[in-house]
């Protein structure tokens, strides 16, 4: 079953369309990675996706539903890190999410389960101005998560981190798939994304031209980085 689906959106900006006809499809368990050049329009799509920008007709629907329609109701299904970090810097890493609780009403037992799945237990009471980069990444992936959503939504999460960083995110996203999630994310590099993946949408001229599944990944016609920059 899909779980979102996209009928020939669009947008423009500036007289200008950044997507044009732009479809995507996307089935429960997936980690489907939208991949494209800095300004092909990955995080417009994203933003489009979750109702932070707006298209001329409603082509997005969540688990069949039209989301646009039922923003509100559905929203609870969806998670997603885009643009800005979800988290504050004075605070503890367990006073965030209190601080997002406050919408849930979950308890200190869904923190620590959070905390433990993330593997952030043991800096529950550090400040999050006082962790790594990576750690922050998996604090923003924790807040993401809290809810237990169907659908998580990541805007260039690999940005800024090194290779072993990189590999700490994967195996955090492979076990949020394990748990029965799916994924949507971006990425500007194809080698970042390509070892989790189970699809590859290839963003251009304002649409996927190219659609890549998990067993073409391993072929040669894919092992060379200068795909995309």
């Amino acid at each position: 079953m899909n779980i979102l689906k996209i009928e020939r959106m669009d947008f423009c900006y500036k007289q200008q369309f950044v997507l044009k006809d732009f479809v995507l499809s996307i089935a429960e368990g997936s980690i489907y990675s939208l991949v494209g050049k800095p300004k092909s329009g990955k995080t417009t799509a994203l933003k489009l996706i979750l109702g932070l920008l707006k298209t001329t007709a409603s082509t997005v629907y969540i688990k069949g539903q039209d989301f646009y329609n039922r923003r509100e109701s559905l929203q609870s299904i969806v998670g997603a890190i885009i643009d800005l970090p979800y988290y504050q810097n004075y605070l503890t890493v367990k006073q965030n999410f209190l601080y997002i609780d406050m919408l849930f009403g979950y308890g200190d037992l869904r923190i620590a389960e959070v905390l433990r799945f993330i593997g952030l237990a043991k800096y529950t009471n550090t400040k999050v101005k006082k962790l790594t980069i990576t750690q922050q990444k998996f604090l923003s992936v924790g807040i993401a998560l809290y809810h237990n959503p169907d659908l998580l939504v990541f805007d260039d999460l690999l940005r800024d981190l090194d290779e072993d960083s990189k590999g700490d995110i994967c195996k955090l996203l492979l076990k949020i798939k394990k748990k029965g999630g799916t994924i949507l994310m971006s990425s500007r590099s194809i080698d970042d994304i390509r070892s989790f993946s189970t699809h590859i949408g290839i963003l251009e001229n304002g649409k996927i031209y190219k659609e890549v599944c998990s067993q073409e990944l391993k072929s040669e016609r894919f092992q060379n980085a200068d795909l995309l920059v």
